[in-house]
């Protein structure tokens, strides 16, 4: 099948998503960093991907944008399949590969038999699910600093008739007894009535959410799993040995940089991280929906010849002096972002930021900076405009983010959080400060 795909390159010209979550989006206004624009084997219209503009004060690398184009560049039919999501709760879609030897008209025709390679999930605002809490999500994150390892998220449409051969494909393969088999079926009637405007671009001929990077090779995060469901952060609460650590006055970890050592700090500074990031985007059901992928670390130098530890995700980055001395260490990765935003925040409710005693002075530094420009007209503009948020939605995030804001600048200010965890200065040598600039 011949295909043609068009780039619109927006640069500075103003992002145009719909106002109101809860109105269809009318494609033809959907505008961003980038669009690109995939047709469809049939007289229909493209289905398009968006790369929401990025804030400005976010920590993007360089693979976030590597990753937003690749994610764009998914075009089922050409280089993915359409693939059902037949586990857990979530009725997604997964933009597939075939395995090796296996031709990718093969692959469709087999329903996606023998498994393929996983390269995206598509979620919309169905089930548990909102688009605006994935997109979120993944700039929040980069606004903190690039914290715990949220994947890459775009906005993407999909053909209606697609997205219907998709759930037949799902509801042939489950079992009706399954919570996964019930979630399918519910989107499978909003996708034949055309109904809720929450999942539908104007016209009714698409569906629309967000596409994710798929991560490879995280496991379940068990030192952070206690219990799920609403019961969850209580018992991450009172249960958690990494928790009752972050809300001690006494940061009781050697400063001998040992692999030991450096797994301790991380934790913490991961904890702290996404129990910030979850009071302000409020995910529903994160405990048991905590992972983590290994990284490695060693000590280097920054460009002053200071100490400073560096890390990869692929040891074979490792420079080869360093081999010698690098540390496997568990990092934490937040993929399950789905849940958020239009739902209670479990975690605030939980107050489990209330006791937080350590923070990464970075990630304070970088909180107090956006919570000065967020309510800034370019800003909101990209809530709504670039993440898909309502009104009121938008009202909720800045109440968390005022409340965030407040809360840990009094601690800080009373000297009940300390901005010690900075890996570098801890396991540097160097003294320790006595006291932290709690209005950076």
């Amino acid at each position: 099948m011949s295909i043609i795909i068009r780039i619109l390159l927006i640069g500075s010209a103003a992002v145009a998503f719909p106002a109101q979550s809860g109105a269809v989006l009318k494609v033809n206004e959907v505008a961003g960093e980038s669009k690109v624009e995939h047709p469809v084997p049939k007289a229909a219209p493209p289905e398009v991907c968006v790369v929401p503009k990025h804030f400005p004060l976010g920590r993007y690398a360089g693979k976030d944008v590597e990753r937003e184009t690749s994610l764009c560049a998914l075009d089922i039919g050409v280089n993915a399949a359409a693939c059902a999501k037949l586990n857990s709760t979530n009725p997604g879609v997964l933009f597939e590969m075939p395995p090796k030897g296996v031709a990718l008209d093969a692959f469709i025709a087999g329903q996606c038999k023998p498994d393929g390679k996983k390269e995206a999930k598509y979620k919309l605002s169905t089930s548990c699910s909102y688009t605006p809490s994935l997109l979120a999500y993944y700039h929040m994150s980069r606004v903190l600093g690039n914290i715990v390892n949220v994947p890459v998220a775009v906005v993407r449409t999909l053909d209606l008739d697609r997205h219907k051969a998709v759930a037949q494909q799902a509801l042939h393969s489950l079992k009706p007894g399954q919570l996964i088999y019930q979630t399918w079926a519910g989107l499978n009637s909003l996708l034949q009535k055309r109904s809720s405007d929450l999942i539908f671009v104007d016209g009714f001929k698409q569906t629309y959410g967000a596409l994710q990077k798929n991560p490879k090779g995280e496991q379940q995060y068990k030192e952070f799993y206690n219990g799920s469901g609403a019961a969850g952060p209580a018992a991450f609460r009172d249960k958690n040995p990494i928790y009752k650590s972050l809300t001690n006055p006494i940061l009781a970890v050697s400063r001998t940089l040992s692999q030991a050592s450096l797994q301790q700090m991380v934790q913490f500074k991961d904890a702290g991280d996404f129990i910030l990031l979850d009071t302000i985007l409020g995910q529903q059901d994160r405990f048991g929906n905590i992972h983590s992928e290994m990284a490695y670390y060693y000590p280097a130098q920054n460009k002053a010849g200071e100490f400073k530890l560096k890390s990869e995700n692929d040891p074979k980055n490792v420079p080869a002096e360093a081999q010698a001395k690098v540390m496997e260490v568990k990092e934490m990765i937040l993929k399950d972002n789905d849940c958020g935003v239009v739902k209670d925040g479990l975690v605030k409710q939980a107050k489990l930021l209330d006791r937080v005693a350590h923070m990464d002075p970075s990630t304070y530094a970088n909180l107090m900076a956006f919570a000065k420009v967020a309510e800034q007209p370019e800003n909101k503009d990209l809530f709504i405009h670039g993440m898909l948020f309502s009104e009121k939605d938008y009202a909720k995030v800045m109440g968390n983010l005022r409340e965030a804001v407040t809360l840990l600048n009094d601690r800080c200010t009373k000297g009940q959080l300390k901005l010690d965890l900075d890996l570098d200065l801890h396991f540097s040598g160097n003294p320790l400060p006595t006291a932290y600039n709690c209005n950076p």
